[in-house]
């Protein structure tokens, strides 16, 4: 949604999969969120499932299914976004990033005690888990966030450079 309220002229003036708008953002998806989600999924499932489900119990498919989960929730929000662009709604694609934020924020009240360690389902639910930032984990959740926040600042920018071109023609 955010990517598509950037690009909007673009979106309105040659529609959702204009170039380059589109290919930035699916360069996004591909280049950076398939990675990091096929990594957290992965390597890390204990983690990444907060332990409140044993990976040791269910397929490793599930964890590849986690990247094409995140790239279809990315490129939704880029389609929903383009509808409202075209419709000249873009006032109204805030919403879900407050919706998105205000569920982020709920999660990491109700558990953060999960996300802040490390260790197997089993280590978990003996009180075995390591702190966060005592593993190597800790310290690769900064850099991707790192890495997440300038890449999708990037992408941003030059969305509006392009809807600035569009709208100058």
């Amino acid at each position: 949604m955010v990517f598509a309220a950037f690009g909007r002229d673009r979106i309105r003036a040659d529609g959702l999969f204009a170039v380059p708008a589109f290919g930035f953002v699916l360069g996004f998806a591909l280049i950076l969120v398939v990675p990091s989600a096929l990594y957290l999924g992965l390597v890390h499932p204990d983690w990444s499932w907060m332990y409140l489900l044993d990976p040791s119990s269910m397929s490793a498919l599930l964890g590849l299914a986690w990247a094409p989960a995140q790239v279809v929730a990315l490129m939704s929000g880029w389609a929903l976004g383009g509808r409202l662009a075209r419709a000249g709604q873009c006032r109204w694609s805030w919403v879900p990033v407050v919706v998105a934020v205000a569920g982020i924020v709920v999660v990491v009240a109700v558990f953060g005690d999960r996300l802040g360690v490390y260790g197997s389902y089993e280590a978990f639910a003996h009180g075995a888990a390591l702190g966060l930032m005592d593993v190597k984990l800790g310290y690769v959740l900064v850099v991707l966030a790192l890495a997440l926040a300038v890449a999708g600042a990037q992408v941003g920018v030059a969305l509006a450079r392009d809807s600035r071109r569009v709208r100058a023609r």
